[in-house]
């Protein structure tokens, strides 16, 4: 029901209305319907099982309902609403941005459903009574949102959410194996088989050796994101579109995984590294002026490629040389010094 201009009140000629749902949207004043609303309460308390307002009204035409199951109401207007809330003994699924409203249903078993109003960062609602099983959010959630609203509400066994990723999906599924989840997604970066297949990745130790390198340094070092991403720009090179950095920004730590392989990156990437990629991430690593980095990439170059050099005298000597000297820098021309402990001139 709707109601709008030129809709003045007068009284129902009837005594008694056998309404089973009633839904209210209003555009005006609530005083300019409210008369009739309560007319329409009063002779449909006794059958009436869903009732949805957002107007401001007095509930009390409703008190003591005992078929009432279902109400969506956006606050309570004063003590006698709230008081006819109190006596919905049947209310099963219910809708409202009043937290004195929930308040009611604390110590009661009938409430099973809650629709919030706007989403879980929004609402000033954030733990459900006990008998609560099932939550709707109308409004996206992030995954932090999601997970946080859980862990406040253990009791909850069923969730419906849009969410903006698949990945969001398949973390959460992962996470509260107990719990159906309902959603819808507005974008995807990738299918959800494939989001989901990334948390249960088998990963088999590469025995290629710049395969190899690029797992040592993705266990090493503290930024993996920013080691994945360094090798996707240099594929990008080749005029691929590259949206590594972005997914790498969304999804959570746990699923940035997908990316623990070179192999797996490759995947992802739809490219096979050659020599030449191997060439520019050699001179990108060799480039970082951080301590604690280059002692990581140096350690794990001279492991995986058998150099038989000493590390630290291997970090001095690139400490020591220009920017035009690492650019200018091969890898094979590396290899050889490390092995000569830096003996000969470069």
């Amino acid at each position: 029901m709707n109601f709008h201009d030129g809709c003045p009140y007068k009284e129902l000629a009837v005594s008694k209305l056998i309404l089973q749902e009633l839904y209210i949207e209003n555009e005006r004043s609530d005083y300019y319907y409210a008369p009739i609303i309560t007319d329409i309460l009063k002779k449909c308390k006794d059958t009436l099982q869903a009732f949805s307002c957002n107007a401001l009204i007095d509930l009390s035409p409703l008190n003591n309902s005992k078929t009432l199951k279902k109400l969506g109401i956006e606050i309570c207007i004063n003590e006698a609403s709230l008081d006819t809330i109190k006596s919905f003994k049947n209310l099963q699924d219910l809708s409202t941005l009043d937290q004195l409203i929930v308040d009611q249903f604390k110590n009661r078993n009938s409430l099973k459903i809650f629709r919030f109003k706007e989403s879980f960062i929004k609402t000033e609602i954030k733990a459900l009574p006990e008998s609560v099983k099932s939550v709707h959010f109308p409004q996206q959630n992030g995954m932090n949102a999601i997970q946080t609203f859980l862990e406040m509400n253990l009791q909850i066994k069923e969730v419906s959410t849009p969410i903006q990723y698949w990945h969001e999906a398949a973390y959460l599924l992962e996470m509260f194996k107990l719990i159906k989840f309902n959603f819808s997604c507005s974008q995807n970066l990738f299918s959800f088989s494939k989001d989901f297949a990334y948390l249960h990745q088998e990963i088999s130790p590469a025995t290629e050796p710049d395969h190899r390198l690029y797992e040592l340094l993705f266990q090493r070092v503290p930024d993996q994101c920013n080691l994945a991403v360094t090798y996707a720009l240099i594929a990008a090179e080749d005029g691929r579109d590259v949206d590594l950095l972005h997914y790498s920004q969304k999804c959570p730590q746990q699923m940035f995984g997908f990316v623990s392989s070179l192999e797996k990156l490759q995947s992802f990437l739809e490219v096979q590294f050659k020599q030449s990629h191997f060439e520019k991430v050699f001179s990108c690593h060799i480039a970082k002026d951080n301590d604690e980095l280059l002692r990581i990439i140096v350690s794990k170059y001279d492991e995986v490629f058998q150099l038989g050099g000493n590390v630290e005298k291997t970090i001095a000597a690139l400490k020591g040389m220009t920017k035009q000297e690492k650019e200018a820098m091969k890898r094979e021309r590396y290899f050889q010094c490390c092995r000569e402990n830096w003996q000969s001139s470069l």
